[in-house]
């Protein structure tokens, strides 16, 4: 990025003939900023010099970029989250247009033909790689090559299918790009779809990762069948174990994983904190409620598990890296 650009997470909505309405979704701030300044800073694109885009003066453009530094609407660098001391990095690459008829059109068509496919094709591909099982013999070199085919493809389509589901159900996709957190790497979407009001809907925009990664297993599983090079076949496999492991690891109930969200949106819960108030109030709980108690006691306790779940998943993931270069 070398010129400013206007915020891409920002909504921005009419006010009256002087002031428009802005709400910085990252931040969660609404304020009302000057409509002059705003038609300014949404020429902004990162490519074009602030200097060039009107009749401003040089002094006037300094003084609208100040004011927009100010208001923290403007950005400078691809770089939206950066904390060295936790190995955590996270660098824009994509930002989609926003209410574009003709993504909107092709995130319906592809949410429909995730969903009627990924579960047939899976199942259909473990069968085919359970035929020839006893055929299958793998090298080093090709557990290497599957978990770094897999990885790439399962995680920047495991993103990809949470944008364009997002967008199905008339959300909205800000950027999408790669990070670093804890040091492991990977790719993430920022999206919005507190719009999106069915519950069902939500959940499929959080299960469409786990969807996809399970689709690629089953076409990975069948395309390492009809391979006629053995070695080749032998990626495949270990490129839908990948993925195949990637889609249940974020079934989990654990926060930040998809599993954890859709049980939100199931429940209608936006905050996560009342399942270890549950725990702490358990007994009472009981007491009022009964059995509707006692299974949220017994849903929250299964949550709270989960969350110890998570890093032992990711230590046990690095160390099958490890142990392949071994």
């Amino acid at each position: 990025m070398k010129y400013p650009m206007l915020k891409n997470w920002l909504e921005i909505t009419t006010i009256n003939d002087y002031e428009y309405e802005v709400y910085d979704y990252v931040n969660d701030i609404t304020m009302n900023v000057d409509r002059n300044l705003i038609s300014f800073a949404e020429r902004l694109d990162g490519k074009t010099d602030p200097y060039t885009i009107s009749n401003l003066s040089k002094s006037a453009v300094n003084i609208m970029l100040d004011m927009l530094d100010d208001l923290d609407l403007i950005r400078y660098s691809r770089t939206v989250l950066k904390d060295i001391g936790s190995g955590s990095l996270v660098y824009s690459l994509i930002f989609p247009p926003k209410h574009d008829k003709h993504i909107k059109a092709i995130a319906r068509i592809f949410n429909v033909i995730l969903l009627i496919s990924w579960l047939p094709i899976l199942i259909f591909g473990i069968i085919f790689v359970l035929q020839s099982v006893g055929s299958i013999s793998l090298s080093t070199v090709s557990i290497i090559a599957g978990i770094i085919l897999g990885t790439l493809i399962g995680a920047g389509l495991h993103e990809a299918s949470h944008a364009l589901s997002c967008i199905a159900y008339g959300g909205t996709c800000y950027e999408a790009g790669l990070l670093i957190r804890h040091f492991l790497p990977g790719a993430y979407v920022m999206i919005n779809y507190d719009n999106v009001k069915s519950h069902l809907n939500r959940m499929q925009i959080d299960a469409a990762g786990i969807q996809m990664n399970f689709l690629l297993t089953g076409i990975f599983c069948i395309l390492s069948r009809w391979t006629s090079i053995d070695a080749i076949g032998d990626v495949f496999i270990v490129t839908a174990l990948a993925n195949l492991l990637f889609g249940l690891m974020n079934i989990l109930f654990a926060d930040i994983l998809d599993g954890f969200n859709m049980l939100n949106d199931l429940l209608g819960v936006q905050d996560t904190g009342i399942f270890y108030d549950i725990i702490e109030n358990k007994s009472k709980l009981v007491k009022d409620k009964g059995i509707t108690g006692l299974g949220f006691v017994v849903a929250s306790y299964i949550l709270a598990i989960c969350q110890l779940a998570l890093p032992v998943v990711i230590i046990i993931n690095v160390a099958e890296v490890i142990l392949c270069f071994i």
